[in-house]
């Protein structure tokens, strides 16, 4: 599985074998396409709270890899 953007191919043929035989115009053998099965969150330690009495703020980074670690959009990761 991959995540982010590729190319797709097929092959297209004339059932004859000859592509002259076919009167239509030849259908793309590529496409763009784009994957996300290959995409994770890696998700940090909460740091310390923003308040030493009271209600404070934790933060921690988010952020959508690839499978090889790579950063990736978040949109990709599901966000």
């Amino acid at each position: 599985s991959s995540c982010g953007p590729g190319t797709r191919t097929r092959a297209v043929w004339c059932a004859s074998g000859d592509d002259s035989n076919c009167l239509a115009t030849k259908p793309a053998t590529q496409e763009v396409c784009s994957s996300t099965d290959g995409c994770g969150w890696s998700v940090g330690a909460f740091g310390d709270c923003s308040n030493t009495c009271g209600t404070g703020t934790r933060t921690r980074t988010v952020s959508c890899l690839d499978a090889q670690g790579g950063a990736r959009p978040a949109i990709e990761c599901g966000a």
